[in-house]
């Protein structure tokens, strides 16, 4: 059943039959590696999900264990490490991260063992070292960005609370994402247990290069309304808008 460890898994090379009443599956794609590999989930007939990758001829499916058939692949990397997240909508239990690589997936566990009041555990992102970062449920009611590495998961201890997620790591081992609450939360970069604050209006960070620039955006009140910006906070300090639309 894979609980806190390991299980061989089964691969399927699949190619999308039209559903008798719906029509063509429906696939939303996750991340991409260097080699145009893909990932995402997949819907089946039934309107369950399942997480596959693309290798740019064949659809791969990749089948969870019984105790969490259902889930959605997020990422991938240039070793074809497929991160995500898996769950069960018979049962209702937990969400669990996984990463799955030739043949073995590996749930991830959590930042709370297993309390059974934890909330969702989710994988966003590998780099191509293998370090893994997401957000694991930590009672009550709080989300906490975690980092894994060889069997490890770490809380990042942002400095602001009581959620934080993280999006993304890149091959440094930097890592973005936001902290503090849903209303009001706050950008971050972090780094070798260093937390750098992005912004100090409302902000998310989803994405960061090897050169530690960092994509998201902010929002303000403003006199006509809600303002939500897109930036680029360069890996120098600067803070960029993007912009260019009449």
């Amino acid at each position: 059943n894979c609980a806190f460890g390991q299980c061989v898994y089964r691969e399927d090379t699949f190619q999308a039959a039209p559903c008798s009443l719906t029509g063509p599956p429906t696939l939303l794609t996750g991340g991409i590696n260097a080699a145009g590999w893909i990932s995402g989930v997949f819907f089946d007939c039934e309107g369950y999900r399942h997480p596959f990758w693309w290798d740019g001829s064949f659809m791969h499916v990749v089948a969870l264990p019984a105790n969490r058939p259902h889930g959605a692949a997020s990422d991938i990397n240039t070793s074809s490490q497929l991160v995500g997240s898996m769950w069960n909508d018979f049962t209702g239990s937990s969400t669990h991260a996984f990463v799955a690589h030739r043949g073995v997936i590996t749930d991830l566990g959590t930042l709370s063992g297993d309390n059974p009041l934890a909330g969702p555990t989710t994988a966003m992102a590998i780099n191509d070292l293998g370090v893994i970062v997401g957000s694991s449920g930590a009672p009550p009611e709080s989300l906490h960005a975690f980092r894994w590495e060889n069997g490890t998961m770490t809380d990042l201890n942002v400095s602001l609370g009581p959620l934080s997620e993280a999006f993304d790591i890149n091959n440094r081992n930097e890592i973005c994402g936001f902290m503090g609450s849903s209303s009001n939360a706050r950008a971050f970069r972090w780094h070798d247990g260093v937390t750098t604050q992005l912004s100090d209006l409302h902000s998310a960070a989803y994405g960061i290069n090897n050169h530690g620039d960092v994509c998201g955006f902010y929002s303000e009140r403003t006199p006509n309304g809600l303002s939500v910006k897109a930036v680029l906070w360069s890996a120098d300090g600067r803070q960029i808008e993007i912009s260019g639309l009449p």
